[in-house]
């Protein structure tokens, strides 16, 4: 025998023998899905052992239809007891009544297990809900510094990648201009060579084709320089001599921009090392100051939020420090 049709049976002989009820209260009395049809046969037969009748059938009917539920009167000295406790009451009267004059059951609603009284007081400190507004406040300004920590660490890396390129592109360009300089250097001395033959053996007018027409302007300066110097200006290739190549001028200037762009990029890679930082320190605040956001105990909330904003502050220095 149910323990629920006896209830309503209970019911209905308080309140004259009829009264009418939503369809969805009596599934949610009998604990029945919505579409069971097997579990709305059930309340039938339930009710039915309770001489308990409903109409229209609940077959077919939706949540929201209305029934009747009647039965017929029976002296008072065949009815039980009533046991219709306070859960009962709440299940079956309507609550804007009282309960010692409930009226239908269109305006109940069976309480279970799983809701929520919404009539149960709030017993955190109050002092909670204040600092909950400002750990939101500082989970937001956390995820903004951590948001910018992040560009600009994406930004240095990029900023490596850039000048690193650049100094390897220099690099072999001065590579380029050293070895265009030593060819001419090489086609100079072998010049200056056939001239000092020619001019030993007396071919001045081989001598002076070579001069005139074969020597570079480089090597002109050097020549100059031997037949003005003293007994130690030898060669114009010797040290001392003013002969050099424009090509090594400029291969020396591409290894100065070649050094200059490898040092920026190993500061702007230093710089993104140190984004990265400060997000990860900015990682662990948010992690402590969502876990403060979900604390019920407000010395608990309040130790995770001053943790979490010590360590945002880590975090912030942490982003001011790059580039000093």
């Amino acid at each position: 025998m149910s323990e629920a049709a006896r209830l309503i049976r209970q019911y209905l002989d308080k309140q004259g023998g009829s009264t009418e009820a939503k369809v969805h209260h009596l599934l949610s009395t009998f604990e029945v899905g919505e579409r069971d049809a097997a579990g709305r046969k059930r309340i039938v037969a339930e009710l039915g052992d309770e001489n308990v009748q409903v109409e229209p059938p609940l077959e077919g009917l939706d949540p929201g239809d209305e029934v009747v539920l009647s039965a017929p009167s029976r002296p008072a000295s065949e009815r039980p007891a009533p046991e219709l406790d306070d859960e009962t009451r709440a299940a079956f009267m309507s609550p804007a009544e009282p309960p010692s004059t409930p009226e239908t059951l269109e305006d109940s609603r069976p309480m279970t297990q799983s809701e929520p009284d919404h009539h149960t007081r709030d017993e955190r400190d109050p002092r909670s809900r204040t600092l909950e507004v400002w750990i939101a406040a500082l989970l937001g300004v956390v995820a903004i510094l951590t948001a910018v920590a992040t560009y600009n660490a994406v930004i240095e890396d990029g900023d490596t990648l850039a000048n690193f390129n650049e100094g390897i592109r220099l690099n072999v360009e001065a590579a380029e201009r050293d070895s265009a300089g030593l060819q001419e250097y090489a086609t100079d001395q072998s010049t200056y060579l056939e001239f000092i033959k020619s001019d030993q053996e007396g071919n001045q007018d081989v001598a002076e084709y070579f001069r005139t027409t074969l020597f570079s302007p480089e090597l002109e300066e050097g020549v100059k320089w031997v037949e003005k110097g003293g007994k130690d200006a030898v060669s114009p290739f010797q040290e001392e001599s003013p002969y050099t190549r424009p090509e090594w001028t400029k291969a020396e200037d591409l290894r100065k921009r070649t050094s200059s762009k490898f040092a920026q990029a190993k500061v702007h890679d230093e710089d993104g090392d140190k984004y990265v930082l400060a997000t990860v320190i900015l990682s662990i605040a948010l992690f402590l100051l969502g876990i403060a956001g979900v604390n019920r105990q407000y010395r608990v909330q309040l130790g995770l939020t001053a943790l979490g904003a010590v360590v945002a502050v880590v975090g912030l220095i942490q982003i001011a420090a790059v580039g000093l």
